[in-house]
């Protein structure tokens, strides 16, 4: 009995979900903000291509991604820190997390440096990946107020 429970449970969430997760993620502030990367790199890549990277090269992940999307659908736009790691690296990106706050994030603007940042609404649960600094600029507001006075810095992504 716990063998079909099992496997119902496997298939419910490895197939039925996969058309919606797939649509979801690939519209994902993680896929996006890669994507930004490339683009400013002249790097021919669009969001579908790395949200398809991410899903396919990260079963922890993936997996992880539809139990929570069969609990809440807005779940399967969640990329997670270890995808986004792997994610520069196939893109052959070198990188150096840093701990910080907006004025770390600042700092690094002011030394022409640019990433990925991770950050959280402290209202709610909401979580944003951006590049940094934002294409054409070379400030942090929008990031800083991207959820009002809310918004705070959880890792920061340094690419080289």
């Amino acid at each position: 009995m716990l063998k079909k429970i099992v496997l119902c449970g496997f298939l419910i969430l490895s197939g039925c979900s996969l058309d919606k997760q797939t649509h979801d993620h690939i519209t994902s502030c993680g896929a996006l903000s890669i994507e930004s990367l490339l683009i400013d790199d002249r790097k021919s890549v669009n969001s579908k291509e790395v949200s398809q990277y991410i899903l396919e090269n990260n079963w922890f992940g993936d997996s992880l991604r539809n139990f929570l999307g069969f609990i809440d659908r807005r779940m399967y736009s969640i990329t997670f820190p270890a995808e986004l790691e792997n994610t520069l690296n196939h893109y052959g990106y070198k990188f150096t997390l840093v701990y910080g706050d907006f004025d770390t994030l600042k700092d690094l603007v002011k030394k022409k440096h640019r990433g990925i940042v991770l950050i959280h609404n402290t209202s709610d649960w909401n979580y944003h990946w951006i590049e940094f600094p934002q294409p054409g600029t070379e400030k942090t507001a929008y990031i800083e107020g991207y959820f009002g006075n809310n918004t705070v810095v959880v890792l920061i992504y340094v690419v080289y």
